[in-house]
């Protein structure tokens, strides 16, 4: 098996993980980091080190500067790990664009993902089964309409992309949409652009992200070969819901 080098996207436990799970698989880690991190475990733990510009989490969300740092350490692949750019389809077409392997989903995926409305409509049409809703985002009005619909009271105002659950709410009564937009820090308006809501009823569905330290399927393992523990333990699972809320029933 040819030896890779691995570029890490991210910082802290995730990419702790990665740089063992690339150890246990003979490949190379590369860690990034801006100056205040440093003295980060993450930068100790793998076998080189790329510094960004700038501070913080911003610097990790640099698209341009994690390609061009994963081309100055001459890495064949990057895994943004969970957070930051493991969403981003801007990062996994730039990875393609410069010859990288984008250790997760492809940018159609990701973008098609990225937005709950258009995933469910996507899972409609492919007769996959899915908790009565509505197809698009909706208003306060929109929202009420909905709840007035329900066999049994209880919605879940969740946001259409990203965001890890910020912004969502239940509402037992239909007194309580009108506001329900405007919890998670401002983060859930009613209204278009990033804060546009999408209304489904049922069962508060959860939806689970399993990220787990894809090297195999990426770089060309056997599907039956066993996963190491440090791959089991990067398994991670989360609301993948976002900032632009939407509802389902509880």
């Amino acid at each position: 098996m040819t030896q890779h080098s691995i570029l890490i996207a991210n910082r802290g436990e995730i990419a702790i993980r990665i740089a063992r799970a690339c150890a246990d698989l003979g490949h190379r880690s590369v860690a990034v980091h801006p100056e205040d991190d440093a003295r980060s475990l993450h930068v100790l733990r793998a076998d080189a080190v790329q510094l960004l510009a700038g501070r913080g989490a911003a610097a990790y969300l640099d698209i341009s500067q994690i390609v061009a740092a994963a081309q100055a350490a001459g890495c064949t692949a990057v895994h943004p790990g969970y957070g930051f750019l493991s969403e981003s389809d801007a990062l996994a077409e730039r990875c393609a664009a410069a010859g990288l392997t984008f250790i997760g989903p492809s940018p159609e995926v990701l973008r098609l993902l990225g937005d709950k409305a258009n995933a469910r409509r996507a899972a409609v049409e492919n007769d996959v089964p899915v908790l009565a809703g509505t197809p698009t985002a909706v208003d306060a009005a929109g929202a009420k309409a909905f709840f007035a619909l329900l066999p049994t009271p209880g919605m879940l105002i969740k946001a259409v992309s990203g965001g890890g659950g910020r912004g969502m709410g239940t509402n037992s009564d239909c007194g309580g949409v009108a506001g329900a937009g405007e919890g998670g820090g401002g983060r859930g308006h009613w209204g278009g652009g990033a804060n546009e809501e999408v209304v489904k009823s049922g069962a508060i569905d959860r939806f689970v992200m399993a990220t787990v330290v894809s090297l195999r399927t990426h770089l060309g393992y056997s599907a039956s070969q066993p996963p190491s523990s440090h791959e089991r333990s990067s398994v991670v699972q989360s609301d993948a819901t976002s900032t632009r809320p939407f509802v389902t029933a509880s």
